[in-house]
């Protein structure tokens, strides 16, 4: 028989993408499947090859299992299940169709390769994304629907005349078009896992379009949504969602997420409570709840939810993550780090991990280790401009302008729209005397952040090195306007007066800067005092 690939997809069944170089095995695997009254060859084909898919997933996930071990990735159970469906590209080498007695059995027979590459990335995006719980909700759509089928059948068996068969050969008609729409589902779940978010919203769309009141097609096409930044548009189906499955904890919990992109707070405080509410031990919703208290300022709530998800989920590295932003953000870089270290022990393919680590090393001044880190993060991820501008930073506290300019050029060009970069690269042109680029780079800073004071203060400085003072001085007005505790813009001001001959003023800056914590702007004050 006539060999050909199937692009009908295994229920629960996340593909990774194949790379040319991969370790690969191969897995034979058979299903069969006897069609009942009321049911169609085609879905019975689906069926078969669902049990033939299953056989091949439990070698796999032992496969997945033994390489998750060598490579730490401590992963869960459900998780393990993803990973190895995810790495089976599936082929169907022979069905056949036979009769026996008035029944039509349906036999597949199956190669499943399976390829081991991406699977530390995609680790990754299961554990960022919880797609554990969405294999668990689909799983279960799966076998409920199953069980459902089977007592359909069995009634339809013992039903006496048309009458009573029509209703249930119509619930198994209802039962082949969930079963479609979970096919559906389970190719968006693909799609997202990708990063392919248009085509995830279309399969969704799809399985909706089959049925209607599928609430984790809604949900799920909301996440989509989401992704793309679309948060009215998930809003709205995270609101459908929740008309059909109204008790839905992980609904009312993406739907706060949502909210809190939106920056609307205190909705998003509110949908994470009821998700908390709903479930108790939903160790996400804590850890959703305190990513929201942290960008509400408030560190200390945050860190007291991290804590209560780590609680209850150990092995749950985003807790890990983002409780070390909260510490992050609360000057304890330390401890910041302790925390990425155990998010990255869970979860060792987390680029985002290793950039925040080499954020916090950064900001202690520990450059070597920040670079190595950054390194890292590039490696796993390198379509990050930010990741590219925290290390051209590094560079540029090491003095090693090259580095530093080609790092800023490349987020530049990946976002020309952060301003971050233009500032720093200005002060890379700076300390290269190129100061006319230092301060067209300073202009885009601004354009792009009226409100940036460190860009005002960084091209005052450089119109000062050019002997513009009344234009420097006029940049440092507007950023101590801006930042009226701004210690270095208050010094700089001072030593732009005292070029121009303005004593007092330049004796009141020096001053100023000094009670706000500048050691040189105290030195400076002194030594004007002293007359030098």
């Amino acid at each position: 028989m006539r060999t050909f690939s199937t692009a009908v997809l295994f229920l629960f069944l996340f593909m990774i993408p194949a790379f040319a170089v991969a370790d690969v095995r191969e897995i034979t695997a058979e299903g069969s499947y006897i069609m009942g009254d009321g049911e169609t060859p085609l879905a019975a084909e689906e069926r078969a090859l669902q049990k033939a898919k299953r056989a091949a997933l439990e070698e796999a996930g032992t496969y997945v299992e033994s390489y998750s071990k060598v490579e730490n990735l401590q992963l869960t159970r459900d998780e393990v299940q993803v990973l190895a469906s995810g790495i089976m590209d599936v082929t169907v080498l022979e069905k056949k169709r036979t009769m026996a007695g008035e029944g039509l059995i349906v036999w597949v027979r199956i190669s499943a390769r399976i390829q081991t590459d991406e699977v530390k990335k995609m680790a990754a995006r299961v554990r960022d994304r919880d797609a554990a719980e969405d294999y668990g909700n689909l799983r279960k759509s799966y076998e409920d629907s199953r069980r459902e089928l089977d007592r359909l059948k069995a009634e339809l068996s013992r039903s006496k005349g048309k009458k009573e068969a029509k209703p249930l050969q119509e619930k198994i008609t209802q039962d082949e078009k969930r079963l479609q729409a979970s096919a559906w589902l389970e190719k968006g779940l693909q799609f997202y896992l990708r990063d392919e978010f248009g085509p995830a919203v279309a399969a969704y769309t799809s399985a909706i379009e089959l049925d209607s009141g599928y609430a984790d097609a809604y949900a799920n096409r909301g996440n989509a949504y989401q992704r793309q930044g679309l948060f009215d548009r998930a809003i709205t189906d995270y609101t459908r969602a929740l008309e059909l499955e109204p008790g839905a904890a992980y609904i009312h919990r993406n739907r706060g997420l949502a909210y809190r992109e939106m920056r609307k707070y205190d909705q998003a405080l509110k949908e994470l409570n009821r998700a908390i509410a709903l479930n108790p031990n939903s160790a996400s919703a804590y850890d959703g709840r305190g990513t929201v208290y942290r960008r509400m300022g408030k560190p200390d709530r945050a860190i007291e939810d991290f804590d209560r998800a780590i609680a209850l989920n150990p092995d749950g590295s985003s807790s890990y993550h983002n409780r070390g932003s909260a510490w992050f953000h609360k000057g304890e870089y330390d401890r910041a780090i302790k925390d990425y270290n155990r998010s990255l022990e869970l979860n060792p393919a987390s680029s985002l991990a290793f950039h925040h680590r080499g954020n916090s090393h950064l900001m202690a001044g520990r450059l070597d280790q920040a670079i190595a880190d950054l390194d890292r993060a590039i490696a796993l991820e390198p379509s990050d401009a930010g990741t590219y501008y925290n290390r051209g930073d590094a560079y540029l506290k090491k003095n090693r302008l090259k580095q530093a300019l080609s790092d800023l050029n490349r987020a530049i060009s990946m976002d020309p729209k952060l301003a971050d970069a233009y500032n720093t690269r200005g002060i890379v042109y700076r300390r290269m005397n190129r100061i006319e680029r230092a301060i067209d780079d300073y202009n885009r800073a601004i354009a792009l952040n009226p409100k940036y004071d460190l860009a005002f203060n960084n091209r005052g400085y450089a119109r000062f090195v050019q002997g513009r003072l009344d234009q420097a001085i006029t940049d440092y007005n507007r950023a101590i306007a801006l930042t009226p505790g701004y210690a270095n813009a208050y010094k700089n001001r001072g030593t732009a007066y005292k070029k121009m001959g303005r004593k007092s003023q330049a004796l009141a800056d020096f001053r100023k800067a000094c009670t706000l914590g500048s050691k040189e702007a105290c030195d400076a004050a002194g030594a004007l005092q002293a007359g030098h």
